[in-house]
């Protein structure tokens, strides 16, 4: 394409000209010396001024006031190679904006200046910028405070106004201000409160009030307002999913025009306000959800460890009627579980304090403990001593100086003390019945870096009367069994009283029945006196085997045997009384053996005391029926009547001891009521079980006996033992102070062919037994001099094993017949014993000596 040459070229200006008036952008001609040429129509449409009007005033001083601000401007102006530069302008009717301008050099020296506005960009990157700021604030705030404070700096710098606040519902509903800024304490005083919603508004518009004067519904408080200068506001709700949360406040000092844009913005914080707020308020409570939740959860750990804790304690507790062995268990079980360290102290007889434990799990600390205890005793004012004075628990912590200090004796136990390192130390006393025992001592130190608090008081103090009425337990079982003994040691003591002049009575029977003269009436009168001497004899036996019994201490000697021939036995012995009432006795035993294991005796007295019980409550005439059978893998006895019945309410009652059914028939008939209180304790040493059973007064009862069989063939399935034969005579020497006693076993014995020497003390004794070389020598164990013990020994030593040795004692518990062994007996006979039965008995154990 070609061009003509002949046209003239455009100048530079010709192009200015020709584009001037129609670019969106200010554009303004002028010389070097800033005087105006020419402005185009967006100059004058933004700035105001026209051509005509700028070439008669100074635009420069127009546009740019400041002196200094206008030479900075001139400068760039003229600059060889000016960029842009941003300028606050002023404008015909006085406003600043902002705009950015480029000079460029024309050919005839002249400058052109092109400008844009960018004040209304710069505002809407700066809005855009504030929401983004505070969108982002909102999500990371750690709390509603921070969300408030940064809410209304978000709101001035968006809406452009000089203060605002921010106020938010309380509890009550009342409005309180959370945030502001620019107004003063009374104003905030006086409007607080006030609202032109409740609470209860669902998401309500904007109230704009561009002139306070002008709004009647302000009037309260228009002196107020305008006391603190504000002429405008606007009431910009706080709205969270339509409920409202509160609002912002905004303040102007002069009547201002709300703008859509403005409004819009500050409604748009406020939502992003909104929203932070809620989301706060939702990790707060999901926050306080999760504490609650840890909270409980470590309660709950730790109510776990503390009933672990109690039970293990009152397992120990209760482990033990030892209650010095008991305490010191619970004080290493205290630590470290509960304490770095525990003492124990309690308080003795004479007022004094008896350390009964010391420990701490640093051994080297509970040996400074001990010896801090042997060498300073804790004065009167130490927590320990204050307690068991007292009676209070008492929380404290020994670990500044002054309280160390005051405890200290001198510089070597106040360094002591320090050593132990305590940080937090609680003493609690040991009450029962309202009497202070003694006190724990519980302490925490380094090791566990533990501070105690007043649930830990509660957990001791627990402990604590645990412990005391364990030890109360462990005194009143104390007195009990010292009671008990003193119990037995007194029946034990009576029986053996008793059997002295029972044993003269039983011998001197003996020597009148050698010396029968016929008369039937004498006769009679014997038997009787034996009767009576043999119940009393049982009675004593009875009221010894209950005491054993109850206290455990009965020595079964159990063995393979026929039940059958213990019924046999019992049977034959009760015989004498149901013919004296004329009962009818029907006995009906299994055909094959019945084996048990058990003790021979001890099954024969069970037996025996079922068919007394029976008989004595069975009216003469009377029927009594026994039976012995297998049912299953047990041996099962019964024992029934048709006598005076049982009540129900009774039927367990009549086991316990002392328990009788009709007092005046038992006294007529004679016993104490412990019959079958030892046939129940008997049966269950066996392992088996005893019923009784009736279908009420005047109905009859049965008393049912199920023990467990064994298996195979036993040594006692004969139904009756061979019976021992008769005696040969022998030599005896007797050695026996009670001179009644010993005059009527001399006597009896020499009748049965025996020839007797005797003496009264133990040295006597030996000298008579040794002189005579007796084939028997029968010892009374209370002797005046030395007892039966030492001269067994002694007679031992020179007699050799060839003569028997035999204890005479009204005791006969299984430790005394231990006793008599281990001394060298070779048998131990319990007074009373009939003359024939008493040389059968040394038989036998001359037999199985050999």
């Amino acid at each position: 394409m070609s061009q003509d040459s002949s046209r003239p070229h455009p100048t530079q200006t010709d192009l200015v000209g020709a584009v001037f008036d129609r670019v969106p952008i200010m554009m303004a001609v002028y010389e070097p010396s800033t005087k105006v040429l020419r402005l185009n129509r967006e100059f004058e449409r933004i700035v105001g001024w026209t051509t005509e009007e700028a070439r008669h005033i100074d635009l420069m001083e127009k546009c740019y006031p400041d002196p200094q601000y206008r030479e900075q401007v001139r400068q760039h102006m003229m600059a060889p190679q000016p960029g842009w530069l941003d300028l606050e302008m002023t404008t015909k009717d006085g406003r600043t904006i902002e705009t950015s301008w480029v000079n460029i050099r024309l050919a005839d020296e002249a400058r052109l200046g092109m400008g844009i506005e960018i004040g209304d960009r710069k505002q809407q990157l700066q809005v855009l910028g504030t929401l983004y700021g505070l969108a982002a604030f909102v999500g990371r705030a750690r709390g509603p405070a921070e969300i408030h404070e940064a809410s209304v700096d978000a709101m001035l710098a968006a809406t452009g106004a000089r203060r605002a606040s921010l106020l938010v519902f309380d509890a009550d509903g009342v409005m309180r201000f959370k945030a502001w800024r620019g107004l003063s304490d009374r104003y905030r005083a006086a409007v607080e409160g006030h609202s032109p919603w409740s609470v209860s508004d669902e998401d309500p518009p904007p109230v704009l009030v561009p002139d306070v004067l002008a709004e009647p519904d302000l009037a309260p408080l228009r002196d107020v307002i305008a006391g603190e200068g504000i002429r405008a506001l606007a009431f910009v709700p706080l709205v969270y999913q339509r409920r409202l949360l509160g609002k912002f406040m905004l303040y102007y000092d002069t009547v201002h025009a709300f703008s859509d844009e403005e409004i819009h913005l500050a409604a748009t914080i406020a939502h992003h306000a909104a929203f932070g707020l809620e989301r706060a308020r939702a990790e707060s409570a999901i926050a306080d959800l999760l504490q609650r939740e840890r909270v409980s959860r470590t309660a709950a750990e730790a109510a776990e460890r503390r009933a672990r804790f109690l039970a293990e304690v009152s397992r120990v507790l209760s482990s033990s009627l030892d209650h010095a062995t008991t305490l010191r268990q619970i004080a290493r079980l205290a630590v470290p579980e509960f304490a770095d360290g525990c003492s124990v102290d309690l308080l003795t007889a004479d007022g004094t304090t008896q350390r009964l434990a010391m420990t701490h799990r640093d051994p080297r600390k509970e040996a400074l403990g001990w010896d801090l205890w042997r060498r300073y005793p804790p004065r009167p004012h130490h927590p320990v001593q204050r307690t068991l004075r007292e009676g209070k628990a008492r929380l404290f912590a020994p670990t500044d100086d002054a309280t160390l200090e005051a405890l200290a004796h001198d510089a070597e136990h106040l360094a002591m003390m320090r050593a132990l390192e305590t940080h937090s130390a609680m003493t609690v006393p040991l009450v029962a019945h309202d009497r202070v025992l003694g006190a724990l001592l519980f302490i925490t130190g380094v090791e566990s870096g533990r501070v105690y608090t007043e649930h830990d008081v509660e957990l001791a103090e627990e402990l604590a009367r645990r412990a005391a009425q364990a030890i109360e337990n462990a005194r009143l079982y104390s007195e009990v069994e010292i009671a008990s003994r003193a119990k037995d040691d007194f029946l034990a003591m009576l029986a053996h009283e008793l059997r002295n002049p029972l044993g003269v009575v039983v011998n001197a029977l003996a020597v009148l029945e050698h010396s029968d003269g016929g008369d039937e009436g004498a006769g009679r009168a014997r038997h009787l006196i034996r009767r009576q001497v043999q119940h009393l004899t049982r009675l004593l036996d009875d009221l010894l085997d209950v005491a054993r019994i109850t206290r455990g201490r009965v020595d079964l000697r159990p063995e393979r045997l026929d039940l059958r021939v213990a019924v046999d036995l019992a049977v034959e012995a009760q015989r004498h009384r149901v013919d004296a009432k004329g009962q009818t006795l029907d006995v009906r035993l299994a055909s094959a053996p019945v084996l048990v294991s058990g003790d021979p005796a001890r099954l024969q007295q069970v037996v025996g005391n079922l068919l007394s019980n029976a008989c004595k409550y069975t009216p003469a005439g009377g029927r009594i029926r026994l039976a012995l059978g297998i049912d299953g893998d047990e041996a099962v006895l019964r024992v029934e009547d048709d006598g005076v019945g049982i009540p129900t309410d009774r039927l367990d009652a009549i086991f316990d001891p002392f328990t009788q059914l009709e007092p005046g028939l038992a006294r007529t008939e004679g016993g104490l009521g412990i019959g079958l209180t030892l046939v129940r304790q008997l049966v269950e040493l066996h392992g088996g079980t005893v019923r009784a059973s009736s279908a009420g007064p005047g109905r009859g009862a049965e008393f049912v006996v199920r023990l467990p069989v064994v298996a195979g063939r036993g040594a006692g399935a004969a139904r009756r033992e061979t019976a021992t034969p008769s005696p040969a005579a022998r030599s005896i020497v007797l050695i026996e102070d009670n001179s009644a006693a010993r005059d009527a076993l001399a006597l009896a014995l020499g009748l049965a062919g025996h020839r007797v020497c005797s003496a009264a003390t133990g040295r006597e004794g030996i000298a008579l037994a040794r002189r005579e070389r007796a084939d028997v020598v029968l010892i009374d164990i209370g002797l005046p001099d030395i007892d039966g013990f030492a001269v067994c020994r002694e007679l031992r030593e020179t007699l050799g094993t060839e003569t028997v040795l035999v204890a005479l004692s009204g005791y006969g518990q299984p430790e005394d017949r231990e006793r008599s062994a281990q001394a060298g007996f070779d048998g131990h006979v319990v007074k009373p014993v009939e003359p024939d039965e008493l040389m059968r008995l040394v038989t036998d154990f001359a037999r199985r000596r050999c």
